[in-house]
């Protein structure tokens, strides 16, 4: 659906976009993630042509944006960070607005309408609108022209949490319909629950490409939790004369244990935990969240 090639943008001497290629695939939900200043907006506006790349080739949807802009951005719909709208409209005015701007039919107005329910306001201007309301209205407008392909940067950026769980759904259903969605955010938990794949940018480049699956696998750190029936502290100096020379990071607290540690030594560690008569009632690898192996990536490559 997308592909971009060695795309680079320049402003003066800042690069902000360097040497970036991946693709995105058709029907697949892909999320654009990367601390600020990364390139993330910049790289979705090099798509959706509002900014024009100093080098590189954005392909959408087999037609080349260089050479053929306007047949490029029909199959776009594109939610920007922030939409302006004048505050005495009314959703239903934005939409038949937008409809004639994109020669859509006035029918298509209230199959959107019924899609992304406004709960009784449609009607109302949109100065009564909760910022939930109001991205609902900008996915309504991005979901007007029917386009094969949808682009949102931070689309759920300073919603609350029930607003961000209905934005979550609305766009499942996009993809139940059959869009490819392109999305940026800071939300990691919004990434984990939508993305079949993410890319990961830092200082303009796309430090990693990986399927949502291989990070969850991630999050499987080498560390172990064991819990007790017990007091945990006593059992420290156990296991610092059984790591021999391999050093444990280990963390007492309560009835359980933290021990960072190489998977190999895990066996040993319970043992000779058993060994000692700590009691264990149960223990599993520790986990990182999502958040933790997004950091990992980016530290590694801020350094």
């Amino acid at each position: 659906m997308i592909q971009i090639q060695h795309l680079t943008k320049k402003y003066g001497k800042f690069l902000a976009v360097n040497d970036v290629s991946f693709t995105v695939r058709e029907g697949e939900i892909f999320a654009l993630i990367g601390p600020n200043g990364s390139g993330k907006t910049t790289t979705l506006k090099s798509i959706v042509g509002l900014v024009y790349p100093t080098s590189g080739r954005i392909v959408v949807d087999g037609v080349d944006i260089a050479k053929a802009p306007a047949e490029a951005r029909s199959r776009i719909s594109y939610v920007p960070q922030n939409m302006k709208y004048y505050n005495s409209l009314t959703a239903v005015e934005i939409l038949r607005f937008f409809a004639d701007l994109r020669g859509v039919s006035q029918n298509r107005v209230q199959e959107v309408l019924a899609h992304t329910s406004f709960n009784g306001f449609s009607n109302h201007p949109i100065s009564e609108y909760s910022g939930g309301m109001r991205q609902k209205l900008n996915l309504a407008i991005a979901y007007l022209a029917d386009s094969s392909l949808m682009i949102l940067d931070e689309p759920t950026a300073s919603l609350d949490p029930r607003a961000v769980l209905e934005f979550r759904q609305i766009l499942k259903d996009f993809k139940s319909a059959g869009k490819t969605i392109l999305f940026s955010s800071h939300d990691m938990s919004e990434v984990e629950h939508l993305a079949d794949r993410i890319g990961i940018m830092v200082r303009g480049r796309v430090i990693a490409l990986e399927k949502s699956q291989k990070l969850r696998t991630m999050q499987r750190g080498k560390g172990l939790v064991v819990h007790l029936d017990q007091n945990a502290e006593r059992f420290v100096p156990t296991l610092e004369k059984a790591s021999g020379r391999r050093e444990l990071a280990i963390e007492a607290s309560g009835k359980s244990l933290v021990i960072s540690c190489e998977s190999d030594q895990r066996l040993d560690i319970l043992n000779a935990l058993d060994s000692a008569g700590a009691g264990i009632v149960d223990f599993a690898p520790e986990t990182r969240n999502f958040e933790e192996v997004y950091l990992e990536f980016i530290e590694e490559n801020e350094a």
